[in-house]
């Protein structure tokens, strides 16, 4: 079975990113891993933040966690209405909407997380590598 182009492309998009961010030592690593994140923005990092968060509490709560709760619902409220114009919310929400056992909570959840990766995963298949268009050298090694 060969794997489906898109992820070969992602894999590849993450194989540029190490191999960019291995060419460099310090402060140049760094900076040319922080710059292939500049593609997040104000919106999606927030919704990572809550979604991290959520996930932390979830990790450590010693009982049943739900995403009903109001510390979950207050956190994933904030960043739902950012998300919900995406296309594809949109596009899965009656999907969801359609599926027994599903709280509003989860299907909320379900399609932040789903429209975060596809959002960051294509912006990632849009980045070109930075390649310079020339290295000043003393030498040819």
């Amino acid at each position: 079975m060969s794997a489906d182009p898109l992820t070969l492309a992602a894999a590849e998009q993450a194989r540029n990113v190490a191999v960019q961010m291995m060419a460099e030592r310090g402060r140049g690593l760094v900076l040319v891993g922080a710059a292939r994140l500049d593609l997040i923005d104000t919106p999606i990092e927030h919704a990572l933040h809550a979604i991290r968060s959520v996930r932390n509490d979830f990790a450590h709560s010693a009982g049943e966690p739900s995403l009903a709760e109001p510390r979950h619902q207050k956190r994933l409220q904030r960043v739902y209405p950012e998300a919900e114009p995406s296309p594809l919310w949109i596009a899965l929400a009656p999907l969801l909407q359609s599926q027994s056992g599903l709280t509003a909570q989860e299907q909320s959840f379900i399609l932040l997380v789903t429209a975060l990766v596809a959002s960051i995963e294509a912006c990632a298949l849009l980045q070109t590598p930075f390649s310079p268009r020339a290295t000043v050298r003393f030498s040819s090694r």
